[in-house]
């Protein structure tokens, strides 16, 4: 039976949805595009390595191809000229190599049915779809923990970085939504190890096979996935009655479907590259991962010249100067940073990882809304202390952006108050061990995405975890209001005691 109560909480968070998201897209600006010689979308123009996903998905639209324009994206350009036989006449495109297909499939079907001009509306509303649709999924999340099924999902809906991201065509919300319903699967496996329907191991299996697919990080996860869910499954409220026979069973019949969701993106790959893999990025990544990890050193730096090393280290394996050798330029990189010091190493991933958890995402936002902003990429950088980036800061929002401020100010507070209340919530539970399973499943799913972003320190490569974070933080909530009502009863207990005396 439906819960009339529930119907009326989704009708409203529907209502403030749509109407938030509506302002926002009417307040974009959009902007003139050199190429076109039209004005563009900002949901296209202001869209992060945009030309992997809409700019894909034009190229699948009119030359049934997954193509690049390399013209349009300044990484892969500057990576192309890298090259001894660069020629900028004959390489205007190239294949799809650091992203996957799903992104493009999905904006090629509004750009195909209504044009590329005409899309943004469509795309932006299909994405805030997913976004609720999401927030609907992960009330499940709730579950085990009897916290709050409605705060969950208005933490996720209501998220400035989600709402940020579902505005742009990018991959990111697409990987978070598949990402949501995956926990949620791998969450009612947990539940109950040996009495899950095997329907419920062929869900999972087909959305780990998409997670790389919407973005190739995800192969990394699911790679541990399996690891994960037999290992919490020790700690299950039913852990005595756990068959393993049927569990790994149904992790290997996970792992197959996987394999064959994944099979023919790398078999286009093989065709177009000659090699049957899913990404061929990691020597692009590592490039960047340096490039942040110089922005966000906070001791003194050794004067490392990272190019000394790549060099080095391609001579020694008979490398050219510009071929890919993907797995030596990420040893070479490696080495380098090891070299630059050890506190370095842990003073970047600390200032990186706190951007990670505690950026509001507001710069995206803001020039969306075609708002002036600030770089924060080396704001705790050792050339300026923290003192004076603040000063500095503050000086910079009084006299230019005032708009850019407030927005800052209110995602920061939005982030800081979720994560304290995650922090609190998660200190609750650890104590709760009939829900160490998921508890631990949870906190190990969050670990494995910190060594792949590394570095970087951007909000958006923060929405896979987001369903995660505001599950600790619903909880937090809903510990508060408990812990509260318990202190109410017992001083009505005393006062009523005294009373009577």
């Amino acid at each position: 039976m439906i819960n009339k109560k529930t119907v009326s909480t989704q009708l409203i968070y529907l209502s403030i949805f749509v109407l938030l998201n509506g302002i926002i897209y009417s307040l974009s600006v959009p902007k003139y595009n050199y190429y076109s010689g039209k004005n563009q979308s900002a949901t296209f123009w202001n869209a992060s390595d945009g030309q992997r996903y809409w700019g894909a998905a034009l190229n699948l639209v009119e030359k049934k191809y997954f193509t690049v324009s390399v013209a349009n994206d300044e990484p892969l350009k500057n990576a192309i000229r890298a090259r001894k036989t660069y020629n900028p006449e004959k390489e205007k495109e190239t294949p799809l190599i650091r992203a996957g297909p799903i992104p493009a499939l999905l904006f090629a079907i509004p750009i195909k049915l209504v044009g590329l001009d005409k899309s943004a509306v469509w795309i932006v509303s299909i994405q805030c779809s997913l976004l609720f649709i999401a927030g609907v999924f992960a009330r499940r999340l709730c579950q085990p923990y009897r916290a709050s099924k409605n705060v969950i999902q208005a933490l996720i809906i209501f998220n400035p970085n989600l709402i940020g991201i579902c505005h742009h065509a990018q991959s990111d919300l697409v990987f978070m939504f598949i990402m949501t319903i995956l926990l949620v699967t791998a969450g009612r496996i947990l539940e109950r190890p040996s009495e899950t329907s095997i329907w419920l191991f062929l869900g999972l299996g087909i959305l780990a096979g998409l997670l790389p697919l919407a973005r190739p990080m995800g192969f990394y996860f699911i790679l541990v996935l399996p690891l994960l869910i037999c290992g919490t499954s020790v700690l299950s409220k039913s852990r005595r009655q756990v068959v393993w026979k049927k569990l790994l069973f149904g992790m290997l019949l996970s792992t197959v479907v996987a394999c064959f969701v994944l099979t023919p993106w790398g078999l286009r790959n093989q065709e177009v590259f000659g090699e049957f893999r899913l990404t061929h990025s990691e020597g692009l990544m590592m490039d960047w991962h340096y490039r942040m990890f110089e922005r966000n050193q906070i001791f003194e730096s050794k004067n490392i010249e990272a190019q000394e090393y790549l060099r080095n280290y391609r001579l020694a394996a008979g490398c050219q100067i510009g071929d890919k050798c993907e797995l030596t330029a990420v040893r070479a990189y490696a080495h380098a940073m090891w070299d630059s010091g050890v506190p370095n190493i842990f003073g970047a991933l600390a200032a990186s990882w706190g951007k990670l958890f505690f950026a509001g995402g507001s710069t995206q936002l803001a020039k969306y809304l075609g708002k002036g902003t600030k770089d924060f990429g080396s704001f705790f950088s050792i050339d300026k202390t923290f003192a004076n980036q603040i000063d500095n800061f503050f000086n910079w929002a009084k006299k230019k952006q005032v708009e850019f401020f407030m927005l800052l100010v209110l995602t920061i507070i939005f982030t800081t108050v979720c994560r304290v209340l995650g922090l609190i919530g998660l200190i609750t539970i650890v104590k709760a061990r009939e829900t160490w399973a998921h508890t631990l499943f949870y906190i190990g799913a969050t670990t494995v995405f910190l060594p792949m972003y590394l570095f970087s320190s951007i909000a958006r490569f923060r929405a896979p975890l987001e369903p995660i974070l505001a599950l600790f933080a619903a909880i937090g909530i809903s510990w508060i209001f408990a812990y509260r009502r318990t202190v109410v009863d017992m001083w009505r207990v005393r006062k009523s005691h005294n009373m009577s005396e």
